[in-house]
Order: structure tokens, then sequence, then C-alpha cells
């Protein structure tokens, strides 16, 4: 099980023990009911705000948005844990993602590296990516469906 700060969730969890935290604020710590394996507790931050995703309802932007899919939640939950095993398997080094949705009820993770920019679009039976490492949109960016090892790519890519 992790454990968390109520006030400093990811606190806690960026810091990975319980020493780093102030004795002060020890004291209100709360047993978290998600058991999180420790070798996953570096996801651990961008897993939950994906599953929080579930609680935008219709028209969470103001423009009509449809809901998060609950299918799109667990391939993206799923999709991050993935690359995230990967990378500590392959050693390429893991930066979180940034985690937000579309108005098309799919879960959006975007990375950055430098010049390179990578977002997946995960809908409920397929995901998408687009690659961006320049301004020229013939020359310097590239979609496609993410598929078979086209994930272990990526994350090499970025590296």
């Amino acid at each position: 099980m992790t454990y968390a700060i109520a006030e400093d969730w990811f606190e806690l969890l960026e810091s990975k023990t319980l020493s780093a935290i102030p004795r002060a604020k020890r004291a209100t710590i709360i047993k978290d009911p998600t058991p999180v394996a420790a070798t996953k507790i570096p996801i651990y931050g961008v897993t939950h705000k994906i599953r929080l995703l579930s609680g935008w309802g219709a028209d969470w932007d103001g423009t009509g948005a449809i809901p998060i899919s609950p299918a799109a939640i667990e391939r993206a939950t799923a999709l991050v844990d993935d690359l995230y095993e990967t990378s500590v398997v392959l050693g390429i080094p893991w930066q979180n993602p940034n985690v937000t949705a579309s108005a098309h009820s799919e879960v959006v993770l975007e990375w950055w590296n430098r010049s390179k920019k990578l977002t997946i679009y995960v809908g409920e039976i397929q995901s998408e990516y687009v690659k961006v490492w320049g301004p020229d949109i013939d020359n310097e960016m590239e979609d496609g469906v993410l598929s078979g090892d086209a994930g272990v790519l990526l994350l090499r890519w970025m590296g």
C-alpha cells in the first residue's frame, strides 16, 4: 500500500519516502485505498490524474464536450503502465506525461523533451499519436495509430 499526506498527495509520491516529509505533516497521514507496487510509485500520480477524468461530465469544457469514456480511461491507465515498464526494462529515462482530455471523449497524454513533443490520444478502441520535432508540418511532424511496438519506438524517439 502507498500512503499519502491528505493536503500534499503528490509530494509523498514524488519523494517516495516518509522521511522526506516533515514530522508535523506526518500526523495527517491517511491510507490510500488503492494498492500500488513500490515500482509503480513514479507513475501513480499520472494514473490517478487519468482516473480523475471520469468525473468530467457532459460539457466539461463549456463547448459541448462529451464525458470521457470509461474505456478510454482504462486503456490510458494501462498504456501509461506499459510504457513505464518498458522504459524501465530498456533503460529509457521516464518522464511523466501531462494528462488532459479531448472534446471527443479521449484521454490525452503529452510529453516534451527539448524540441520534441509527443501527444497520444487514447480512445475507446484505438490510440493515435502525433510526433513533433519542429514547426514544418510537412517535414517535422508525424502521426499514426499506436499499435505493435510503436510505443517502444516513440519512447526511444523521445529519450
